[in-house]
């Protein structure tokens, strides 16, 4: 019982820090810069209408600037995968938690903070922020987070023990 209540107490602190760093910078849509491309640069796209490869020039930038957007939100991803990893990696070194617990833990709160980013950030529709979601919210950032988890993890284990 003692377990869970840390965790979700873990978890909800290391949530709420990232909260406010991704508030400052929002997920972006994937078509929102390729919209937004020809408003804002009336100049670029009169010249380009006098071509004769006009379509084809715009959907190449809609492609690159909508990858623009899912770098964007990939880099956001990372920083609550990152924060909140290194996070439950001091809960575990404070817990004192060994072996598969640990991981189990870091299992539990790397899915977690995922439902969590998909549910809450990109309000259930993240296919609209990122080009693969599963793979990207789920998979990509796996061996990343638990380097700084285990880094953590055991730092603080060894510092309490």
């Amino acid at each position: 019982m003692l377990f869970f209540q840390i965790f979700l107490a873990s978890l909800n602190l290391a949530f709420h820090f990232t909260v406010r760093a991704v508030f400052e910078t929002s997920l972006q849509l994937k078509d929102k810069f390729a919209s937004g491309f020809t408003a804002k640069n009336t100049r670029k796209t009169n010249k380009i209408a006098q071509h004769s490869s006009a379509r084809s020039h715009t959907s190449f930038m809609s492609k690159v600037l909508s990858g623009r957007s899912v770098f964007h939100n990939n880099k956001v991803l990372q920083y609550v995968q990152d924060s909140t990893s290194l996070m439950s990696g001091c809960c575990c070194g404070l817990l004192q938690l060994q072996s598969f617990a640990g991981f189990t833990f870091f299992l539990i709160q790397f899915l977690s903070i995922g439902v969590l980013f998909s549910a809450w950030f990109c309000k259930g529709q993240a296919s609209r922020y990122f080009d693969s979601p599963v793979q990207e919210i789920f998979i990509n950032n796996v061996f990343r987070g638990l380097a700084g988890f285990l880094m953590t993890w055991t730092f603080v284990y060894a510092l309490i023990a």
